[in-house]
């Protein structure tokens, strides 16, 4: 304990400003396209070895969002990530051409000309022939060119092609990148950092990272057993929702209303209703600090009808302190030491409210939303 103790402190002693090299410096290698493009083709890929899945892709997509929000221009839509992506580096133009990076799959295609210190003199209505056939019928095909300056003063490249810069993907690579962790490898994490922190560099921007991966690389192992130890800890957890799900799941689908008991992505265990024809769930959340049992409407068009369940006698015997929070009713809430009995016991007696509250409704109840 005393280790993490002392890696907390000292990651927060961090000074903001650092000149020594990074090793992508160190390498001579930092200013040469390709050497770029490959690095991005690897981060790209959700299912490489550096274990963190969709971080690039998904800080790629969101940075072209805020964009053509700040544009006002319409924004492509929300759409998952699958595992597998075809990720070419050089795909095959006409006449002999080269695309730096296409990432394709049944979803979107996207084309990257990797931009560092060369002049935009490529062949972009024909690149844009070959990613418009890729992308058709597709819901997202975007044309980009990445590079180390916005040189905003020039009209956008033919074609359709937008152009962002690497600080913008890596603002929204930062902004997400602690969600990524628990499942990343720390070696690659560093030399995603090292990376981030040469192309900023490389834009002429003054150094404030370098420490960062003189930090990783020196506390690699402890960091890496802190991770492992939270990993544990997380598992515990979600071992409780499967519990609660292996010990109530017959039981519970005793009951009519009751359609399905099942757990959400680890953290979450579920039992969804169906009450007068609204879908009603009850869900049990857990974080790092706490869980919290909330019920919400599931098909987010009732509020009304479920403001009325749960201002019900039998309902509010349960609890009078009620809560709406973000759209959900917050039930309950527990610190993290709370024990799976616990956390049954009170599961039990709100699916029991909710259930003996169903078969008492006298007749339908307002189910329009409130205006």
């Amino acid at each position: 304990m005393n280790d993490y103790l002392n890696l907390l402190l000292d990651f927060q002693s961090l000074p903001r400003e650092a000149k020594a090299r990074t090793f992508m410096e160190v390498s001579g290698q930092a200013h040469y396209e390709n050497v770029a493009s490959n690095i991005l083709a690897f981060y790209l890929d959700p299912k490489e070895e550096h274990g963190m899945k969709d971080l690039l892709l998904s800080a790629f997509l969101e940075m072209v969002r805020d964009w053509q929000k700040s544009n006002s221009m319409p924004e492509i839509p929300e759409t998952k990530i699958p595992e597998t992506v075809s990720i070419t580096r050089e795909h095959p133009a006409e006449d002999n051409k080269r695309i730096d990076l296409v990432i394709d799959c049944e979803a979107f295609t996207i084309g990257i000309e990797n931009k560092i210190y060369h002049w935009e003199a490529n062949d972009f209505v024909n690149y844009a022939r070959v990613l418009d056939a890729l992308g058709d019928r597709k819901a997202i095909t975007l044309k980009t060119v990445l590079g180390l300056h916005a040189e905003a003063w020039k009209p956008l490249p033919p074609g359709g092609f937008l152009r962002f810069t690497y600080a913008q993907l890596w603002t929204q690579v930062r902004s997400s990148l602690g969600l990524y962790l628990p499942q990343a490898n720390p070696k690659w994490v560093t030399y995603l950092i090292d990376f981030m922190e040469t192309t900023s560099r490389l834009t002429g921007e003054s150094p404030s990272n370098k420490e960062f991966t003189d930090f990783f690389l020196k506390h690699t192992d402890t960091i890496e057993q802190l991770v492992a130890d939270r990993q544990t800890l997380l598992n515990r957890l979600d071992g409780y929702n499967y519990a609660l799900e292996s010990n109530l799941k017959d039981d519970l689908a005793k009951h009519e209303c009751i359609k399905k008991v099942w757990v959400w992505q680890r953290i979450v265990f579920v039992v969804d209703f169906q009450i007068q024809g609204h879908r009603i769930a009850l869900d049990l959340a857990h974080s790092l600090t706490d869980w919290r049992l909330t019920v919400f409407d599931r098909d987010q068009k009732s509020q009304e009808f479920l403001c009325s369940f749960v201002n019900t006698t039998t309902m509010r015997e349960c609890s009078p302190d009620i809560k709406l929070d973000d759209g959900r009713y917050l039930l309950h809430s527990w610190d993290i030491h709370a024990t799976q009995i616990d956390l049954q016991d009170t599961v039990l007696k709100w699916v029991n409210a909710i259930v003996v509250t169903a078969a008492a409704l006298p007749s339908p109840l307002p189910s329009e939303p409130v205006h």
